[in-house]
């Protein structure tokens, strides 16, 4: 259906996005953008790949802990549950 299409092109543009600012995680306008997408599209919880792909070169900032912190980790980031519950950053 239309929406499904539209659902996938959403996604597309986000996972665009995130490895665009990638390279910026540690700086106040990325996490101003990442504070939108979660707010605005729930990427905490619909698009987690492409979240920690965006985050994971940054494992040892607190600034990753702060974003595990809104995750729960499933699957093949069940690894980073131990950052969640420890708040310290992976090493």
């Amino acid at each position: 259906s239309q929406s499904v299409q539209v659902l996938k092109v959403v996604d597309q543009s986000i996972k665009a996005l995130l490895q665009a600012i990638s390279p910026y995680f540690l700086l106040r306008p990325a996490h101003k953008v990442l504070e939108f997408l979660i707010r605005s599209y729930a990427v905490h919880e619909h698009n987690v790949d492409d979240l920690l792909a965006c985050a994971l070169p940054f494992h040892a900032t607190p600034q990753f802990v702060r974003l595990v912190h809104l995750l729960t980790p499933a699957g093949r980031w069940l690894f980073l549950a131990g950052v969640k519950k420890t708040g310290s950053p992976l090493s």
